[in-house]
């Protein structure tokens, strides 16, 4: 029986290929595969009258220009990624075990490409299902829409007196774990991968609510200096809102690809909305001459972080085909380099 599913897995690849078209080695759909439902923005926030947007769509990228692109193997039996007894990973902290949702979403991704790799080694694919499923059993839906907890307690910036209690959401991970369902089922062709990956994005456009979760504060959409309203997808949500710029660009990045797979009109007003925050917003976060805010909530500096602006302002010149993004990284990597950060 085992056998027998793996067949039709490897069949349903094949044909996966052959429809979608293969851009450096990863299933990406060429045509749409789903439009989401109306019912995705009922009770969501506008575009154009909640926040502002600029008519960006999202342009194509090659697989290998997209941040998770991977060209090295990740054993199985890697020692520097724990597991447990089903194969979830996890994550140490304090000499604690702890199931931490993006971490777990991105180790999914690492086995697809993997899987990719090996050319299609299928205990590969069969733990990226694992870890997938593991998210789908411990969500919290919302109105059709699926949040990804984290359920211990997190200092934001190390500081004690800011911290995230559980359960905490985070726009970061639901954007990791969108891009893995959809990938998941550009692989497979079950409908349940699609399915998770509708309800995950359905969390982009829902409304703050008065209780978590919600992942899009709309406190933080106001710019009080031009009394517009901006979209922001929030890697910490909380009062006051944390408005961290990685977080909210690697957000986008899965939207953007949901948007190019599915065809959503919903899902590509999304994308224009947070590049239009990006396009408006990224200099409040630039320091002339050093090293870029992490976050507008609290001013940390982290040369890592900085090079992460850098690269990722200039992956949105084309995913948006505005120059304007690659530019700016270009003043932050000048920037970088003047406070020896050491950006590519």
């Amino acid at each position: 029986m085992r056998l027998k599913s793996r067949r039709r897995r490897l069949s349903l690849l094949a044909a996966t290929a052959v429809s979608f078209g293969v851009a450096g080695g990863i299933a990406y759909a060429t045509t749409p595969l789903h439009v989401v439902s109306a019912k995705h923005g009922v009770g969501g926030y506008r575009p154009g009258l909640d926040y502002r947007v600029s008519g960006y769509r999202p342009k194509p990228v090659p697989a290998e220009g997209l941040p998770d692109y991977q060209t090295y193997l990740t054993p199985l039996g890697d020692k520097n990624i724990p597991i447990d007894r089903q194969g979830v990973a996890l994550w140490i902290s304090n000499g604690r075990k702890l199931y931490h949702p993006l971490l777990i979403a991105r180790y999914g991704i690492q086995l697809l490409h993997s899987y990719r790799l090996t050319k299609m080694n299928p205990a590969y694919l069969d733990r990226a299902e694992v870890n997938a499923n593991w998210l789908i059993q411990h969500a919290v839906s919302r109105d059709g829409a699926i949040y990804f907890p984290y359920r211990f307690t997190y200092h934001l910036f190390g500081n004690p007196q800011d911290v995230m209690r559980p359960p905490w959401y985070s726009a970061l991970s639901q954007g990791t774990a969108l891009t893995l369902f959809m990938r998941l089922y550009a692989v497979t062709g079950d409908e349940r991968w699609r399915a998770a990956a509708d309800s995950t994005f359905a969390t982009f456009v829902k409304r703050q609510s008065s209780k978590q979760p919600w992942i899009v504060p709309w406190i933080a959409f106001v710019d009080h200096r031009n009394h517009r309203r901006y979209l922001w997808l929030d890697e910490y949500p909380k009062h006051p809102p944390t408005q961290v710029a990685n977080g909210l660009m690697y957000a986008l990045f899965a939207v953007w690809e949901y948007a190019r797979t599915t065809g959503s009109d919903a899902a590509a007003a999304v994308f224009d909305g947070g590049a239009t925050t990006v396009r408006h917003q990224i200099q409040r976060f630039r320091v002339r001459g050093g090293i870029s805010y992490y976050s507008l909530h609290f001013h940390a500096q982290y040369s890592s972080y900085h090079c992460i602006h850098v690269w990722q302002l200039k992956l949105l010149t084309r995913m948006t085909g505005d120059p304007w993004f690659a530019r700016e990284g270009r003043r932050f990597g000048a920037d970088g380099r003047h406070a020896h950060a050491g950006c590519k």
